[in-house]
């Protein structure tokens, strides 16, 4: 073991000075103590023959007839502070070990940050290997002693004499010189070829982005003249622009000079790198005429980011209305109307698309842009007179129903819309008159006695009111609003129960009906269902927050 120390004799050896785990007490045969002293040592592989120990080292000899004193109880790291337990060989007569020594109690000599021995450390100064570790690091030698072979360092007393340096002969000198003028020159010579190097480097890709430029050039030049001759043709063979005119069982196809066109077209647009609005809305036309519909929204999508056109919006919009996407169809008709003239289509697109959200406010505008352009459609009269009576603009809405009566005289939807208005503003003499002209229409309308109950009930003629929408009941028993407006009879009429069974009734028939809703609300706190009444109030706002102001 490193840091061992053993001693030999002719009868018996010196045994081990370290125990495992304690600080044993020195052990010696008769032999050695009656000698007074070790025939040889052997510290950490270095042999020293017949040398009298040092004072530091040197083992009182026992006089004959005394026995040997007892061993120490190993002391515990409690009790002596120490910071480690075992022993090492070289410690001071075995008693402390060196790594364990307090430092309060170390040589100044003493290297602080060593480790023990048995850790395998090594002495920090070469000059003084030849020593046991714990001697060179705990500082054992005394100042008068002198470290053998070459110590030097703190363990040496400064003389004033210094060991002469070996220097370098004068033609190792001149080879070393040679050798680095050589280095120097091949160094200046590899930097200046690195330097051409570097230049005709950056100077080939240079060129190489000119020329990749001027092809990207070309091939756009190319791409916008071929665009050029495909816009023609396919006006002149009628291709539609509106993508809604490309829906269908029977879309338009292209002509073999259009498709011979469209292929160079495509290619030179891919080497050319053209994004141009125009180019890619027409495309995508083109492909979805062919089918493929994801690609074609890919490219309007594409196209949008660069454009303002009103027509490329409304195609956006009519893509994502054909393909259920309501709300994306919605914005995108919203961003196309506030650049669309009036004669554009997209205003009806608009005012139909938010009257299916049930805003009905924000769609009176665009409908009346887009009854001025089709006063010739009915539905749309319709349309737009029901979205001013919601929105609670009763006096247009009578004169946009009147206005298309004349112009329709056989529809008795367009009066039922002017009887529930009169009746809202409290006109029920016009209310009357306009209901006796819709029965002579159609006797059995329903939608025309529903809005009679309505005009009825507003001006608090119970019976009347009941008696109409039963009647609306009898023309077609499943309408929603006779129910309805049978339990807003109830609910005057203090007829809770009964209400509540119409209203029910009306909610089966339309799971969404906002305002049966909300007359349950009343119903429960009649019955004294409060939760319940919380409960319907809660899904009425939920499905139309207007109910809420």
């Amino acid at each position: 073991m490193v840091g061992a120390v053993e001693a030999e004799d002719d009868d018996a050896p010196l045994t081990s000075w370290a125990e495992t785990g304690t600080t044993a007490a020195r052990r010696r045969t008769p032999s050695a103590t009656r000698a007074g002293r070790l025939d040889f040592i052997r510290l950490r592989g270095t042999r020293h023959s017949n040398g009298a120990l040092p004072a530091w080292l040197a083992i009182p000899p026992l006089t004959e007839g005394r026995r040997p004193p007892a061993p120490r109880p190993p002391a515990t790291t409690r009790q002596t502070g120490l910071r480690t337990s075992h022993s090492c060989p070289g410690s001071r007569g075995g008693k402390i070990p060196c790594c364990a020594v307090p430092f309060a109690r170390r040589s100044p000599l003493v290297d602080r940050t060593a480790r023990c021995p048995r850790r395998r450390g090594r002495c920090r100064d070469r000059r003084r290997r030849s020593l046991p570790l714990p001697v060179c690091r705990q500082g054992l030698l005394g100042r008068g002693d002198r470290a053998p072979q070459g110590g030097s360092g703190p363990h040496r007393r400064r003389t004033g004499a210094a060991r002469p340096r070996a220097g370098v002969d004068d033609d190792g000198a001149e080879r070393l010189r040679e050798k680095a003028d050589d280095l120097e020159t091949r160094l200046a010579a590899a930097n200046d070829q690195l330097t051409v190097v570097t230049a005709e480097r950056e100077s080939l890709a240079s060129k190489a982005k000119q020329d990749q430029t001027s092809q990207r050039f070309f091939f756009g030049r190319k791409a916008r003249e071929g665009f050029e001759a495909l816009r023609q043709r396919l006006a002149a063979d009628g291709f539609p622009q509106r993508l809604e005119e490309l829906a269908g069982d029977h879309p338009k196809t292209l002509t073999e000079e259009a498709r011979r066109i469209l292929k160079d077209v495509e290619s030179w647009a891919e080497q050319g790198g053209v994004e141009d609005a125009t180019l890619l809305h027409t495309l995508a036309l083109v492909d979805y005429s062919r089918g493929d519909a994801e690609r074609a929204r890919l490219r309007l999508r594409k196209a949008a980011r660069t454009s303002t056109d009103s027509l490329l919006f409304e195609n956006l919009g009519d893509l994502a209305r054909l393909n259920g996407k309501m709300k994306t169809a919605l914005e995108n008709f919203k961003i196309a109307a506030k650049t669309a003239p009036e004669t554009s289509p997209v205003h009806r697109k608009l005012g139909l698309a938010l009257f299916d959200a049930k805003d009905f406010s924000a769609a009176v505008k665009p409908l009346l842009i887009a009854l001025e352009q089709h006063k010739e459609d009915g539905s749309l009269h319709l349309l737009t007179a029901r979205a001013l009576l919601e929105a609670g603009d009763f006096q247009r809405a009578t004169e946009v129903a009147q206005g298309a009566s004349r112009k329709f005289p056989k529809d008795p939807l367009l009066p039922a819309c002017a009887i529930i208005a009169y009746g809202k503003m409290k006109k029920f003499r016009d209310a009357q008159k306009t209901f006796e002209k819709a029965v002579e229409i159609d006797p059995k309308s329903p939608d025309v006695h529903i809005a009679h109950g309505f005009a009825l009930l507003e001006e608090g003629k119970l019976p009347e009111a009941a008696d109409s929408f039963r009647t609306a009941l009898g023309c077609d028993g499943s309408r929603a609003e006779s129910h309805y407006g049978l339990g807003l009879a109830a609910n005057r009429n203090l007829a809770f129960d009964e209400a509540l069974g119409h209203l029910k009734k009306a909610i089966a028939l339309k799971p969404d009906y906002a305002e049966a809703w909300y007359a349950m609300k009343t119903t429960y706190e009649g019955l004294k269902k409060f939760e319940a009444s919380v409960e319907a109030v809660n899904k009425a706002i939920a499905l139309n927050p207007r109910l809420s102001v």
